[in-house]
């Protein structure tokens, strides 16, 4: 198992784990800076580096360097995660058949919306954090 929290290097351990250690054919990053230039270490040559969030932190420290990216020989590309009309008809669907969403076991009143954050912030969350506006 690889554990981003406790293994600052896990591209390379991820890697590793893979067949005769090519590389995973396709890594979704979902934190963007923090974390794309261990994607790019896991990745295999010629796979695909999806974006699609910016859940990470930006820091001096964390820039990818775009030539750096290019000399992986993989493709990278971003994705939007949908439009409003997507987001109502996922919301359609969801009711619709009773989908089960996985969310944090822990809520937040608005009024704390701070607390929210800096659970997630901390990543001591579990997929959505969820605050109220009752």
């Amino acid at each position: 198992m690889v554990n981003y929290n406790t293994m600052p290097d896990w591209g390379e351990k991820a890697k590793a784990l893979t067949p005769e250690g090519r590389g995973i054919n396709h890594v979704v990053d979902i934190a963007g800076q923090t974390t794309m230039a261990q994607s790019l270490k896991a990745v295999r040559e010629y796979g695909l580096v999806t974006l699609a969030g910016l859940a990470g932190e930006f820091t001096a420290n964390n820039t990818v360097d775009i030539m750096g990216a290019m000399f992986h020989l993989c493709a990278i590309r971003g994705i939007l995660l949908g439009t409003h009309r997507m987001l109502r008809d996922m919301v359609r669907f969801v009711e619709e058949r009773n989908v089960q969403i996985a969310v944090d076991d822990v809520e937040f009143k608005l009024e704390d919306a701070k607390s929210a954050y800096e659970r997630l912030k901390l990543k001591r969350h579990l997929s959505k954090v969820i605050i109220t506006m009752d």
